[in-house]
């Protein structure tokens, strides 16, 4: 999905917003391709990681918490496969979500997986005045809905977004983006198309002009 980033032929010079970032495997996408990355991440371990990784890149923006729509505190639950290795890119402030995700993508069984939590904030982008924004990449595992909530103000600009897609969030966050002029597409063979969206990864959202 990274390359049908590339078909978009974003301006290298704009600014790149990526939630949830993990340990980074989109920021090192991202980071020859934009003048800036905002990164927000909110597991304190995976966050430290991320800061140590980039610590000599100054257009690397770090933040730790979550983004939603208001700002609070939550639990995030990180699942452990045998209580012994971290399953963190399945981490989700919605419990079930990481059973559901990680039974889909990778056949662990429920009774395989003990779940650790910590406390984590929670704020809006609505908060953040990121200028030259040209695309926002959402990966929050069933948090979509509240994530965009709390985006609006950038929704009305032409800013691309790729949307993991989760069924928990894909009506939504299709009827919610189509509200503010969006078109839902996915990637495949090499180009976008709007059929089968849902069998997706990822879903890009892309202003109709």
């Amino acid at each position: 999905d990274l390359k049908g980033i590339d078909k978009l032929e974003l301006d290298p010079k704009t600014t790149c917003i990526d939630i949830g970032a993990n340990i980074g495997q989109s920021i090192e996408y991202f980071k020859s391709k934009f003048n800036s990355v905002h990164a927000f991440e909110p597991n304190k371990d995976n966050y430290k990681f991320l800061k140590r990784k980039y610590k000599n890149y100054d257009y690397i923006k770090l933040y730790n918490f979550a983004l939603g729509r208001k700002n609070e505190t939550k639990t995030l639950y990180i699942p452990y496969w045998k209580n012994i290795i971290s399953l963190h890119q399945s981490a989700s402030l919605i419990r079930q979500e990481c059973f559901d995700s990680l039974k889909e993508f990778l056949s662990i069984r429920k009774s395989d997986l003990s779940i650790r939590t910590s406390k984590v904030k929670v704020n809006k982008l609505n908060n953040f005045n990121i200028q030259n924004v040209s695309l926002i990449k959402i990966d929050s595992e069933g948090f979509e809905k509240e994530v965009l909530m709390g985006m609006t103000r950038y929704l009305d600009q032409s800013i691309n977004i790729i949307l993991e897609n989760t069924p928990r969030s894909f009506d939504f966050s299709k009827k919610f983006l189509e509200s503010y002029g969006y078109e839902c597409y996915r990637f495949h063979n090499g180009s976008f198309t709007k059929k089968k969206l849902n069998e997706a990864l990822n879903l890009f959202f892309l202003k109709k002009n």
